[in-house]
C-alpha cells in the first residue's frame, strides 16, 4: 500500500495542490494509496476503473468523485480510453472558515461522503460548464505563486466546495462490475464491516467457498495488494480517524480498529506514517 505524503504546490503555503487535466499512462495501474487530504476528481473523458475504500466504479466523462481524507483509493485507466481528469488535494483545515461566516466545521460534501461511505456524485445539469471552470480558476491562482493569489486559491476552493453542496448529490448509479467473482465484492463489504475482528485467511476463504490459495490469487489479481496488507491498512485509516476526529483513549481506538495488541499497534502505525499515535494525535497531520 502506497502512503502518499501530500505537500503543498511550488511557492504556496497552503496545503492544497492540483493535478490539472492529466492524462494517465496507457497500462499503467496507479497502486493503492491513502493520504490525510481530502481529494475531488473530476474526469474529462476517458474511462477506467476506481476502487475506492470497499466500492468499484466505473469512470466515464462528467464523472465527480470526492474521496475524503484517509480513505483506500486506487485507479485503472482503461488501456483503449485514457482518462483525463484533473484532481484538487487540500487539507481538512482550509475546510474551516471563520466563525462569523460558516460555523460548521464539517464541510457538507466531504462528511457525506465519508458517513454514507458513497464517493461518485450527481452533477445537476448544465453544471459541468461550472465545475470546470471553478477547477481551471484554482489551477490558474496556484501557478500565479504569489501571495494575492493564496487568497484566491482558498476562496475559489470554498466557493467549488459551496458549489457541489448545492449542485451535486450521491449518485444513484450501482458500481458495475469490473470482471471480478462476486464472491470479492462480498468479501470486501465483509472485511469493511468486521474490521474490529480477527480477520484469518482460513476463515474469510471458507466464508468465500474457495480454498486460502485462490483467495490470495485473486485478491492480488484484481485488487493489486494482498489481503493482509489491505487489511491492515482499512485498520490504519480507521484508526487516524479515530485519533484526529474522537477523544478516546489510543488503547481503546487500537482495539476498536482490530489490532490485536498495543505492541503491534505502535509498531504498524510507526511503520505507516512515521509518527507514534500520540505524535500523530498531536501533531493534527497539518501539512503531510
Amino acid at each position: 500500500m502506497k502512503l502518499i505524503q501530500k505537500k503543498t504546490s511550488p511557492g504556496q503555503s497552503l496545503p492544497i495542490s492540483i493535478t490539472y487535466k492529466d492524462t494517465k499512462t496507457q497500462n499503467i495501474e496507479l497502486p493503492h494509496h491513502i493520504h490525510d487530504w481530502n481529494e475531488i476528481i473530476y474526469v474529462y473523458k476517458g474511462k477506467g476503473t476506481l476502487l475506492i475504500d470497499q466500492n468499484l466504479y466505473q469512470a466515464t466523462p462528467g464523472d465527480l468523485f470526492v474521496i475524503p481524507s484517509n480513505v483506500v483509493h486506487r485507479a485503472i485507466p482503461a488501456s483503449d480510453h485514457l482518462i483525463t481528469s484533473t484532481a484538487v488535494f487540500f487539507h481538512s483545515s482550509l475546510l474551516h472558515l471563520p466563525e462569523n461566516i460558516y460555523t460548521s466545521t464539517k464541510h457538507a460534501i466531504i462528511h457525506l461522503a465519508r458517513s454514507e461511505k458513497t464517493y461518485r456524485f450527481q452533477i445537476h445539469k448544465d453544471g459541468h460548464d461550472d465545475i470546470e471552470s471553478y477547477l481551471d480558476r484554482i489551477h490558474d491562482e496556484i501557478q500565479l505563486v504569489t501571495k494575492e493569489s493564496e487568497r484566491a486559491i482558498f476562496l475559489w476552493l470554498q466557493l467549488l466546495l459551496v458549489y457541489l453542496d448545492r449542485h451535486c448529490v450521491i449518485s444513484s448509479f450501482t458500481p458495475k462490475s469490473t470482471g471480478e467473482p462476486e464472491w470479492m465484492r462480498s468479501l470486501l463489504q465483509y472485511i469493511e464491516s468486521h474490521l474490529h475482528e480477527k480477520l484469518d485467511l482460513n476463515d474469510l476463504a471458507t466464508r468465500s467457498s474457495i480454498s486460502t490459495a485462490h483467495l490470495s490469487r485473486v485478491f492480488k489479481k484484481y485488487l493489486g495488494i494482498g489481503l493482509s496488507e489491505y487489511i491492515t491498512t482499512k485498520r490504519m485509516a480507521n484508526a487516524k480517524q479515530e485519533l484526529l476526529h474522537s477523544n478516546e483513549n489510543i488503547e481503546t481506538i487500537a482495539e476498536a480498529c482490530g489490532f490485536s495488541s498495543m505492541p503491534h499497534f505502535y509498531r504498524t502505525f510507526k511503520k505507516h506514517t512515521q509518527l507514534t499515535p500520540s505524535d500523530y494525535r498531536k501533531a493534527g497531520t497539518y501539512g503531510r
